[in-house]
């Protein structure tokens, strides 16, 4: 019907769409630009009432015939193809890494790996200063790759910006500031919780970090909860406070945490009852050979709630020329070739069935890795000693035979010591003045040069180290014994300690037994996290300040055992029901039962049922006292034990009638028989009672004398 072209697909999606009555695509008929306008749904409805057009100049006539018809709808398919009826592009967006604090003369390294196009379109980087310190001649080297470098050559503040395209439209700017003086710290507040209404939910801020190794401050707050909600935050000033969710919802908690200079930018943590997004995980960073083939990796992702995820690949970096793709884009481990060498980078999206996780990347790189110099260990050398250093612990990953370079960046004021030779394994120069002197080492691959590593010689006091011991974790009430004994000093120096307790629970009043002491000790008082800080002093400098964690949990409470006997009175041979279903635990904890006979007849060997249950029985076999007795464990204590008095009456035996009856009687004759009987339990006193008899009988029911006149 139609002559085969490029455009063939098209017509005969257009033609099923027409014979099925359903648009799926908007089609700009009048050809105005408006791809709005469901002009396709407008065609299907006049050709299904073959409605005539409205002039010669009717947008849903492009064939011009007079009548709207499936020719139109094909023509309108084939205008569908271009490109602007296509899916709005999705702008990328940009991620410059994080924020670092560096030395003066450092080789930095940035990364724009976590940037991000929604489509999953491959991305083009663009990097640039924003700003330098005054007299910075710092330039970045491959600004146009993922993740350029530049040597920071003067003190202050370095902020670089980051724009990334995916060849149709720029992202917003992201920067990252690179700094020579203190580091704002960063407050993680640990991963998003999906629980259940009623759980006490523990929060932990311990994965935030200051680059400069100060110790930290945390401040937690509750952003928003659900309507109605009383939910609070305990021991907000801890590493650790928990919140008890009491109604369905989002719980947003905000962190901050301070190194006692600058407070970090808040982060936050959101604890749902609701559906939570699913975690991509693309997998770790590779080293990979050219020409071979990548398999990339995203079993490590994962979902709170436990739903199955599907997962969607994309290639955002290539090198230039590059033709690599995926094998499958859908598959946990999709694989490609590296056919340019170069660095790739790809990234995932998960999804648990309801909504799409953050996008993940991993960088993949055929480029050859920077070697790594290593200056040698810091040394304490007396005043005029020649210095031998050392960078033979230097490396490259490829193996590749190394250039040394060595400069000394830092000597006491008026000294005129020199480095021996400026190259070489194993230069040298003597101490001339008291101080430190810094040696700064870069090796170079001859390819790429290293980071800096430097080298401290001193002829001055080494810093001691302080060393607060490994973490506990006790119960409340359980005294703590503080260990600083692995603390030492390089120079051999006596050390002197002080202990302080940084953070303890709210309502605490826990104290240092001795804060001077090698090994001090402390008793906590309540559950919760206490955090005790050690600096040691060599007579000159003190250590910097170390910190160990104590996690106390609440102390046991002995559980209470309830014992029941049903009946408490019985006869020999009956079922005596044994109840322990009342015992308790105060702090729920599941119990176990132990049921025993502590006081018994002579003669008796009755044993209980099943004495290790909540509920059992036992018969007893002589007449007499019993003392049952029950004991429960709640898996760490027992309980006092609970007892229960029975009672054990003889069995008892039927009377036995020892006359013989008179069977005979004359009418109108007074009829008398007296009945005799006797029981074998001595002392029963008898009744007597006829079971049936004629109109008139009757029986004494204390003596059994019959009377009757017939």
């Amino acid at each position: 019907m139609f002559r085969r072209t490029k455009h063939w697909l098209w017509l005969t999606l257009c033609w099923l769409v027409l014979a099925g009555n359903v648009w799926a695509t908007p089609c700009d008929v009048d050809d105005d630009g408006d791809i709005d306008r469901d002009d396709l749904t407008l065609i299907q409805k006049a050709i299904l009432a073959r409605a005539p057009v409205s002039g010669p100049d009717d947008p849903r006539d492009p064939d011009s015939n007079g009548r709207i018809d499936s020719i139109d709808g094909r023509l309108c398919a084939l205008r569908c193809s271009r490109l602007r009826c296509s899916t709005i592009n999705q702008p990328p967006f940009a991620n410059a890494g994080p924020d670092q604090s560096v030395r003066v003369g450092a080789l930095v390294s940035l990364s724009g790996a976590a940037s991000a196009d929604p489509d999953g379109d491959p991305l083009r980087y663009l990097w640039t200063f924003s700003s330098r310190p005054f007299g910075s001649l710092a330039s970045l080297i491959d600004a146009a790759t993922v993740a350029p470098h530049f040597i920071a050559d003067k003190p202050g503040q370095y902020l670089i910006q980051l724009i990334v395209s995916d060849g149709k439209a720029d992202s917003s700017p992201d920067t990252v500031t690179v700094s020579t003086e203190n580091s704002r710290p960063i407050a993680n507040a640990g991963p998003d919780q999906s629980v259940r209404v009623g759980t006490l939910v523990s929060l932990d801020g311990g994965g935030s970090t200051d680059v400069d190794g100060d110790p930290l401050r945390y401040t937690w707050q509750l952003g928003s909860v659900p309507a109605g909600s009383s939910a609070t935050l305990n021991n907000p000033d801890s590493v650790n406070p928990t919140l008890r969710i009491d109604l369905p919802g989002r719980y947003l908690i905000a962190l901050t945490v301070s190194d006692g200079k600058l407070p970090s930018l808040p982060d936050t943590v959101t604890v749902s009852t609701e559906n939570s997004p699913p975690v991509a995980n693309a997998g770790t960073s590779q080293s990979i050979p050219f020409g071979g083939k990548v398999t990339l990796d995203g079993s490590r992702s994962s979902d709170v709630d436990g739903d199955p995820l599907t997962f969607r690949w994309s290639l955002l970096a290539r090198p230039a020329g590059s033709q690599a793709v995926l094998s499958d884009a859908t598959v946990v481990t999709p694989s490609f070739i590296a056919d340019y060498p170069g660095t790739y980078v790809a990234q995932l999206i998960v999804n648990d069935g309801r909504v799409d996780s953050a996008p993940a990347s991993v960088t993949l790189s055929t480029a050859n890795a920077p070697p790594v110099a290593n200056a040698g260990p810091d040394q304490t050398v007396p005043l005029g000693s020649l210095v031998i250093l050392d960078g033979s612990a230097s490396h490259d990953p490829e193996g590749a035979i190394l250039s040394y370079s060595w400069s000394l960046t830092g000597k006491p004021a008026g000294s005129n010591a020199a480095l021996a030779s400026s190259s070489g394994l194993s230069p040298s120069f003597s101490t001339d003045l008291p101080g430190d002197y810094i040696v700064q080492l870069i090796v170079n691959d001859g390819a790429l040069p290293s980071a800096p590593d430097t080298v401290t010689i001193s002829t001055a006091n080494s810093r001691p180290v302080a060393d607060a011991g490994p973490p506990q974790n006790v119960a409340a009430g359980t005294r703590v014994q503080l260990d600083g004994s692995a603390s030492h000093d390089a120079d051999g120096d006596a050390l002197v300690f002080a202990w302080s307790l940084t953070t303890v629970p709210l309502g605490s009043n826990a104290v240092l037994s001795a804060a001077s002491a090698v090994k001090p000790s402390f008793t906590p008082d309540i559950a919760g996290t206490y955090v005790a800080q050690l600096i040691v002093n060599d007579g000159q400098l003190d250590s910097l300040p170390v910190t160990v964690v104590i996690t106390v949990s609440a102390a046991n409470r002995k559980p209470l055992a309830v014992a029941e006997a049903i009946p408490g009175t019985a006869p020999v041979g009956s079922t005596v029901l044994l109840k322990g279903t009342g015992s308790s635990d105060p702090d729920s904890d599941p119990l176990t039962w132990a049921w025993s006979i502590v006081q018994r007849p002579g003669g008796s060997v009755a044993g209980i049922v099943s004495p290790s249950v909540a509920q059992t029985s036992f018969v007893p076999d002589v007449a007499g006292s019993y003392t049952i007795q029950l004991v429960v464990n709640d898996g760490k204590v027992d309980s006092d034990p609970a007892a229960v008095a029975i009672e054990v009456l003889p069995a008892n035996h039927p009377p036995r009638i020892t006359s013989t009856a008179l069977t005979s009687a004359t009418a109108g004759v007074a009829y008398r028989y007296d009945v005799e009987a006797t029981d074998p339990d001595a002392g029963d006193v008898l009744g007597w009672s006829l079971v049936s008899s004629p109109t008139g009988m009757s029986i004494n029911p204390a003596s059994g004398l019959i009377e009757w006149t017939p």
